[in-house]
């Protein structure tokens, strides 16, 4: 009986510790910014941000993420930061991950969404590095009209946004078949 229970301790422990993040990780929450709410239209899901998961030092997690400029902010930060401090956590596989994020640090934010200039909205930073440094195309950008945009033409037009624009949304990222599930708080928390 005790090797039963000694067995059952070693399997819910291996399965916590791959729980864990890891450097390189994606995590998916819904901001609290008032575009989001344009996001969620847009691409009917409730993810509107993202980032990569960092690890400075043994255990000190950080999120590389977009504000107004690119900034690393301490994990428990950005998960405090979202809607409901409701997040997902995704992994590729991939092993052995280390981000080099200092070129990224201070990049504007791009309202624009023009991929392919020195600056960066959330979705599209992680897709950059993980296509650059990793040599993984998580999702292939597709023109903003394919989207659902019946509601962001105002958005559109005030920022110079063509619909035939190839852009990459939080909701790309989240639906890529390469991604797995590390962590889910959506489905725990009501």
């Amino acid at each position: 009986m005790k090797k039963i229970y000694y067995l059952l301790l070693v399997v819910l422990l291996a399965s916590c510790q791959s729980q864990a993040p890891k450097e390189g990780d994606i995590i998916f929450n819904t901001s609290p910014r008032q575009e989001a709410t344009l996001i969620h239209e847009v691409t009917q899901s409730n993810i509107s941000h993202c980032g990569i998961i960092i690890e400075k030092e043994k255990g000190d997690f950080y999120v590389l993420e977009v504000a107004d400029i690119v900034r690393i902010i301490p994990l428990s930060k950005f998960i405090d930061v979202g809607v409901n401090n409701k997040y997902v956590i995704k992994r590729a596989k991939v092993k052995d991950v280390k981000i080099d994020y200092q070129k990224y640090l201070g990049c504007q934010r791009d309202i624009f969404l023009r991929m392919d200039n020195d600056r960066y909205y959330s979705s599209e930073l992680v897709y950059t590095i993980y296509k650059e440094q990793l040599g993984i195309e998580l999702y292939i950008p597709r023109p903003v009209e394919n989207y659902n945009i019946e509601n962001a033409i105002g958005y559109m037009q005030a920022h110079r946004i063509h619909p035939k624009q190839p852009v990459i949304a939080p909701a790309d990222l989240y639906n890529s078949d390469q991604l797995k599930v590390v962590r889910d708080t959506y489905q725990n928390k009501k």
